[in-house]
């Protein structure tokens, strides 16, 4: 194995403990930061827009790693472009959040959020047809169907929540916070079909990463249609600790898969399997590949 194949096996590896040591230092700071509002409230939020910035910009690098007429660049383009919502959509809703704290359950950033799928679902879709090219009307017969069943469970499960509270009226946010676990899952069950095309290889492991944020979304609207979630630092509780931090590690798990593959598609193959050795058998792989004088 050559130098530069270490040397990026050591910036993954350090890469991946830096992610560990920063969702640490998250937690931590969830539950100890002294800084009063809306000090303590904007580090908190700063660490999801750095954390979902660098899975962004990791994306980012994969897209311009293609170029047309390839299908790979059209694919990455769009989860590209998903990301990026997503993080404009951190932006805006830490802006609510330091401003006036309770963020609206209809606002600007469920627009970014929501783009965001849409363009993540696109990339899907193209990942998808690059395998089975359905005809024109069978594919949007799928597609529609797709959304349908998104939509009836939003409105199943949203009106069930409801009925488990008494006097509790729902509105468009309500839908809107119970679609996006439900979007999550249906990335994860997309996800899952990869993981079988790709055998589960390293190629599958982006869109494995993407599953991650079912659980966070789905905690976090639990925890705001039952008014547990807290949006200060001030009123802090262990559930809402426990969905922000899945939340920034849904975002680091991305990014260090991402980082992952994007190293297999600059050296191949080769430089992932040596990214999971130790240290010790690096060594002895090192020597082995040396011919005696």
């Amino acid at each position: 194995m050559n130098d530069s194949h270490r040397r990026t096996a050591n910036i993954v590896r350090g890469s991946i403990l830096g992610m560990i040591l920063y969702l640490a230092v998250y937690v931590c700071c969830n539950l100890w930061l002294p800084l009063p509002p809306p000090w303590g409230d904007l580090v908190l939020n700063l660490f999801d827009v750095v954390a979902g910035g660098s899975a962004a910009f990791i994306a980012i690098l994969i897209w311009h790693h293609y170029r047309p007429p390839e299908a790979s660049y059209t694919i990455w383009k769009f989860l590209a472009l998903g990301l990026c919502s997503w993080v404009v959509a951190d932006i805006v809703w830490m802006i609510y959040n330091v401003t006036v704290i309770y963020v609206p359950t209809i606002s600007l950033a469920d627009l970014f959020y929501l783009l965001g799928y849409s363009f993540i679902l696109v990339a899907l879709h193209r990942q998808f047809r690059l395998f089975y090219r359905p005809s024109s009307r069978r594919d949007t017969l799928i597609t529609a169907t797709f959304v349908a069943v998104g939509i009836l469970a939003d409105l199943i499960i949203t009106s069930l929540v409801a009925s488990s509270q008494d006097f509790y009226k729902l509105n468009l946010g309500d839908y809107i916070s119970i679609l996006y676990p439900i979007a999550d899952i249906a990335i994860a069950v997309i996800s899952i079909f990869f993981i079988r095309i790709f055998n589960r290889g390293a190629f599958a492991r982006p869109w494995i990463g993407l599953t991650a944020f079912a659980i966070s979304d789905s905690l976090f609207g639990w925890l705001a249609l039952n008014n547990r979630y807290a949006y200060t630092i001030l009123g802090s509780n262990i559930p809402s600790v426990i969905s922000d931090s899945l939340y920034v590690a849904a975002y680091l798990i991305l990014a260090a898969l991402l980082l992952n593959y994007y190293f297999l598609i600059l050296y191949g193959p080769s430089v992932v399997k040596y990214f999971a050795k130790i240290t010790r058998d690096l060594d002895q792989a090192d020597h082995g590949d040396q011919k005696p004088d």
